[in-house]
């Protein structure tokens, strides 16, 4: 072979080696602190955690992790331990194959000298008399540190038809089967989702629904809804035709299929509540809901008996809805003395602590001289508060019962004993007692009022959306037992067993509270959410009380768990609903049986926490693949091109893998330490991956949210973004209103042309080319005035798809101002142009879902012009006519003269070429900037 030729470019991916540089202290750096680690179907993989020799963690340092580096099966309590070997002169590496994808944990532990330790020994290891033995008594005063747990997740490796799906290529659309009527006819609308490009679907929940025919509120989370099939099915069967139908649907169809779990909560007549009322949170296992409880029950009499009360039912203006206030306070809050839950019952009380000044043992009243000193050394306030604290001792009080909060009738007549001395009367103490006591309930008192106020607000603001809101289900109804003055926090179930006790049906309902710490439990008894009436509640839902560990609530967990594991047989993904409420525990066990039956579980949640670092604790601890990601949230241009640079991608030009990896080795612990030649590259800082919608089941259309001339610019910006995408069935379609899970009935149309409705030709193209350049990591957005720009390159292709989008925004301009994009040195080719237009009104009520009219425009291909300034030959891209809100075009990129394989020319051939180069050479051939060139002209 000539001297300098490059050896033929392999066609397999290199082995990847993920270096993970460590700080000094072992711990992992912050901005670091989510670890995601690609999965490729064709690529084998290894991660690297380094360490430099002379740092504080050098010293017998070892990897403790969760990763089952024996081959065993994964238990996420299990940690195998790993040492640090020297590579050279100033590393030391811990280093494994990775093999399977999930979420997984470590720390190090290394020993170290503390500082005051070192400076006492720093003489002794100088002396030099017995110098050997005072070595040894130094290493033995090493301690061993370990840092905190860190985690690193692996993608699921996804496959459709034989071939690697990454994640920035999915391309999902959500769909409520109990609109796609009867399973046995799925099939025509798999086939309209795979037309329009979709690769992946999910399922809202299609099991037995509850009382209130919500998908969300599952009556029997075993068995599915009787109403997918044509005739009765047992549980088992129906899971037998799931499999089945969803089987066809990869196959046939090439589509991936993900669908809801919802662990959070039960519908509230699930029938194994009569059975197992200990799986919700009740008035037994959770007694200090029962103010809250008691509450809420004379707000559902109140409800009933308005008329009773002198008060109109119709409630239609702010004037009701305070003379409503006013009667509840009057008829609720009041008679129901809910002080006495807070309070000291003084009289109580004062009977109490005289029975143990007449009755009292000499060694349990008598005063510590620590408490005596204590006691002397204060006065006025800080003495009363002393008094009061000793008084009430360690008793802990929630709002159990009434007349609950006590104090400790010994402590308290000892330390009046010790006040008054050996003179004071039985009278005298009890009469400084009741002034105590009065002090002691001051705060209860005040707690109290501060909560009163805020029930009455919660209640007040609640009345006001519900019944002042056109788009409320209560608008225009009559305060009554069925549209009570506010939903009931508690639902009451029969009993199965005669045995139970009347408190275990009492069972709080689920909910959500505006602004709340999801990683705290709102039902718990740290919290007064209930009682305060801050829970926004789902009245058709019971709250489910699994505590923290299976043995917590052993038969809730099995019962989950089979819910589960059925799941995780027939679909290859899971979206977690309302996973910010859901227990963290629960849903870590869940999810790890999930995988032992289907490791590459693609993982989707909605994380609605409000804090970036909230999220990552989730993703890391549940191994969370996408978060859900909103750009109908979007309030104009400018936001909507934020959130596309937001979630995925790297800067063009960026220094990535392409660029930072380098030649290296692992060494294969495995196979007798063998090396296996690749690249060794860094692990960057990343956000959790995101799954961006144009638009969720959750959300209000274009049509209602901007206008529905923007449904097709909303798409185009969605599906240009770095990262997964995903839309709902009638998006394409151009539905014109949000569809109510619970109450619409109407069945989606058959498409027997997906790509004639709506925007489905222009979707297909875009969800065409998402799937296309999953690869394209590198990404420049830009926004301008009306429009958004996206240009997504290949890192080592240099190839590259630009998208403009013109936003239709209310108060969009038909003409407005464009700077024509310059695009130096590449070549540009039209791809697609399309607009969309509103048509007239159309209404059809055939019990079938319809989008609104409208027309897809074709427009004539953007003008390519060749120029050239002081910079070069640039490509100027000139809009095409017609190009108002609504309109997107696609040009395909290409660098001009630019070779892909330069890379790994360059690679497999510097060192050789540079080999005679001395270090002034290197730093002219490296380092030289242009005007540094001309000066040596």
């Amino acid at each position: 072979m000539p001297r300098f030729a490059t050896p033929d470019q392999p066609n397999a991916p290199p082995f990847m080696v993920w270096n993970l540089d460590l700080n000094e202290d072992g711990t992992t750096p912050r901005e670091k602190s989510f670890i995601r680690l690609p999965s490729v179907l064709t690529q084998s993989c290894a991660i690297r955690f380094r360490v430099l020799i002379g740092s504080t963690a050098s010293i017998e340092t070892v990897l403790h992790t969760n990763y089952p580096l024996d081959g065993s099966a994964y238990e996420r309590t299990k940690f195998h331990a790993k040492k640090f070997n020297f590579t050279n002169q100033t590393d030391l590496i811990c280093e494994f194959r990775i093999q399977r994808p999930g979420p997984y944990q470590y720390y190090v532990s290394y020993k170290t000298l503390d500082a005051d330790d070192a400076a006492d020994n720093c003489e002794d290891v100088a002396s030099h008399d017995d110098a050997i033995p005072t070595v040894e008594r130094i290493y033995r005063d090493f301690k061993e540190h370990s840092t905190p747990i860190s985690y690193f997740l692996v993608d699921p490796q996804l496959t459709l038809a034989g071939q690697h799906l990454p994640l920035d290529g999915i391309v999902l659309q959500s769909l409520s089967p109990k609109w796609l009527g009867l399973m046995s006819d799925w099939s025509p609308h798999f086939a309209a989702s795979h037309t329009t490009g979709y690769n992946m679907l999910h399922f809202i929940p299609m099991q037995q629904r509850g009382g209130s025919d919500s998908p969300y509120s599952l009556y029997n989370q075993l068995e599915l809804s009787d109403d997918l099939f044509a005739k009765k099915l047992t549980a088992k069967e129906k899971n037998v035709k799931l499999r089945e139908t969803l089987l066809e649907m990869t196959h046939k169809h090439r589509l991936l299929a993900v669908t809801d779990m919802v662990w959070n909560h039960t519908a509230y007549n699930s029938d194994w509540l009569s059975s197992h009322p200990e799986a919700g949170f009740n008035l037994e296992n959770s007694p200090h809901l029962r103010s809250a409880y008691e509450l809420d029950a004379a707000l559902s009499v109140f409800s009933s008996n308005l008329v009773d009360y002198g008060l109109d039912r119709m409630v239609g203006s702010v004037e009701d809805v305070e003379r409503l206030m006013q009667g509840m306070n009057e008829h609720v809050i009041e008679p129901l003395r809910l002080w006495e839950f807070y309070a000291i019952d003084i009289e109580a009380a004062v009977d109490e602590v005289g029975d143990a000044w007449d009755n009292a043992v000499d060694a349990q009243t008598t005063v510590s001289l620590e408490d005596k000193q204590a006691l002397d050394s204060l006065s006025d306030d800080a003495r009363n508060e002393w008094l009061c604290t000793y008084a009430i001792g360690n008793r802990s009080h929630a709002l159990s019962e009434r007349r609950g909060r006590t104090i400790d009738p010994l402590r308290t007549a000892a330390i009046l004993r010790t006040l008054l001395g050996a003179e004071g009367t039985k009278d005298a103490a009890l009469e400084q007692l009741r002034k105590l006591l009065d002090l002691i309930n001051l705060p209860y008192y005040r707690e109290y009022d501060a909560d009163v106020v805020a029930v009455r607000k919660n209640v007040s603001e609640r009345v006001k959306y519900e019944r002042l809101d056109k788009g409320s289900w209560k608008y225009g109804k009559p305060v009554d037992s069925k549209y009570q003055i506010v939903d009931p926090l508690f639902t009451t179930v029969e009993p199965a067993d005669p045995s139970l006790s009347d408190d275990s049906l009492h069972l709080a309902n689920n909910g959500w509270i505006w602004g709340g710490n999801p990683l705290d439990n709102f039902a718990g008894p740290q919290s007064k959410a209930y009682l305060r009436r801050e829970v926004i509640v789902w009245g058709d839902c019971v709250k489910l009380n699994y505590g923290k560990r299976p043995s917590d609530n052993p038969w809730l967990w099995e019962h989950m768990r089979t819910y589960t594991l059925d799941m995780a047989r027939a679909f290859h993904g899971f979206r977690i609903d309302n996973c910010h409420s859901t227990p963290i525990e629960l849903a870590e066990y869940l999810l790890d049986e999930a995988r032992k039956i289907n490791p590459n579980l693609y993982v989707v949640a909605e994380l609605f926490t409000g804090s970036e670092d909230t999220d990552r604790i989730f993703v890391q601890r549940l191994g969370i693949n996408s978060l859900i990601r909103e750009a109908i949230q979007a309030w104009d241009p400018k936001e909507m091109s934020r959130l596309a640079h937001r979630y995925g991608g790297r800067p063009i030009g960026s220094l990535a893998v392409d660029c930072l990896g380098e030649p290296g080795f692992f060494t294969d612990d495995e196979h007798g330490g063998t090396r296996i030649h690749g690249v060794v590259a860094p692990l960057n800082a990343s956000l959790p991956h995101a799954i961006f919608f144009d638009w969720t089941h959750d959300n209000e259309t274009p049509a209602q949210k901007r206008t529905m001339e923007d449904a097709l610019p909303n798409a185009a910006i969605v599906s240009m973004t770095a990262c997964a995408t995903g839309s709902n069935r009638g998006y394409d379609e151009l539905y014109p209103k949000h569809l109510n899970v619970v109450h619409e009935q109407r069945r989606y149309a058959v498409l027997d042309d997906p790509l004639s409705v709506g925007i489905g030709k222009a979707k297909a193209r875009l969800n065409k080319v998402h799937s296309e350049i999953a690869q394209y990591q590198e990404v420049h957005v830009h926004h301008e005035g009306e429009y958004v720009t996206i240009h997504r390159v290949h890192p080592v292709t240099r190839e590259g798809v630009l998208m403009v989008a013109h936003c239709a925004f209310n108060g969009a301009s038909e003409n407005a101002h464009f700077d024509n994009p310059k695009l130096y040195g590449t070549s540009v080719t039209p791809d697609f142009a399309f607009r969309l237009y509103s048509a007239s009104e159309l209404n059809q009520d055939d019990g079938i879902l319809h989008g609104l009219p409208s027309r897809l425009v074709e427009l004539d291909s953007p003008e390519i012009q060749q120029h050239s300034d002081d910079h070069g030959q640039f490509t100027e891209l000139r809009l095409p006519g017609g190009f108002g809100p609504g309109s997107i075009l696609v040009v395909r990129t290409r660098l001009v003269g630019f070779k892909p394989n330069l890379d790994w020319k360059i690679r497999t051939c510097a060192d050789e070429a540079a080999s005679k180069l001395s270090l002034g050479a290197l730093n002219v051939a490296l380092y030289r900037c242009d005007a540094e060139e001309r000066d040596t002209i």
